[in-house]
């Protein structure tokens, strides 16, 4: 009878996890694949896929968008959460560049949304990094000179950005 008992409860135990193990892969699924643009972002926005939260069963993320803009000789890119709340945005020029990129030319790449971001030499806080298909980097306007020049400088820092970029693979 004890033998019988512990077939159940191996049983059901390894049922419970089969199906804890579907319904995250399920909803994983899901909130990757159906994730809208938020309104406050432009409708070609790129959505950068972070890890899975469990915990609040919803992908982590971030939406970037990036456009030439033809006011003034910079890119404009807006980076927002998941939700639409946005994180930074502003004027963006190629590192080590004082002319912006076209718009065919500005073809975000995936990254690591959690080491995308430096300490800017102008400001003194954190600063996104976004990179290109064709291996440019995109920074703030008032950060592309200076960074240029302390990555000239210390050129390890700017091999960890990368590494730390790069998407992990799951």
């Amino acid at each position: 009878m004890q033998t019988r008992t512990r077939r159940i409860t191996w049983g059901f135990t390894l049922f419970t996890v089969i199906l804890a193990c579907g319904f995250a892969y399920l909803s994983h699924y899901l909130a990757v694949d159906h994730t809208g643009v938020p309104v406050n972002m432009p409708s070609d926005s790129t959505f950068i896929p972070g890890k899975f939260d469990y915990l609040k069963l919803h992908t982590r993320g971030e939406w970037v968008s990036c456009h030439s803009d033809v006011k003034s000789p910079t890119d404009w890119c807006r980076i927002a959460n998941q939700s639409g709340d946005v994180i930074f945005e502003g004027k963006f020029l190629p590192v080590g560049m004082d002319k912006p990129l076209v718009d065919s030319q500005i073809h975000i790449t995936s990254y690591n949304i959690d080491h995308h971001m430096v300490t800017g030499p102008t400001e003194s806080f954190e600063v996104p990094v976004i990179p290109l298909e064709d291996g440019e980097l995109l920074v703030p306007a008032t950060d592309a000179r200076p960074l240029a020049l302390r990555w000239k400088q210390h050129p390890n820092e700017l091999v960890s950005l990368n590494e730390g970029m790069a998407v992990p693979i799951n």
